[in-house]
């Protein structure tokens, strides 16, 4: 415990004060792609479970928002309920 307490004594921490915010830019590089958001939604295959269509609605939400997304194998809609979207 003397050791945590030690090591968390060692951090600095910053505090940043935000400024004119009227134009924010919230895209993020991840794996060398732009993202619009800091958002990746996975895996959200089960998600019927808990909603009607609900694996649906998250990713049509999710390709609004520009959102990358994966479905996972056992989905609980069937496939022609599936719905693809294009990042680019």
């Amino acid at each position: 415990m003397r050791a945590n307490v030690a090591d968390l004594e060692r951090l600095k921490l910053r505090q940043v004060v935000m400024r004119d915010v009227s134009s924010r830019d919230q895209s993020v590089d991840v794996l060398r792609q732009r993202l619009p958001l800091p958002i990746i939604l996975a895996p959200i295959g089960l998600g019927g479970m808990f909603a009607r269509r609900a694996e649906v609605q998250a990713v049509r939400a999710a390709g609004r928002a520009g959102v990358p997304n994966t479905w996972l194998v056992s989905r609980s809609n069937s496939r022609n309920g599936s719905v693809r979207i294009n990042m680019g």
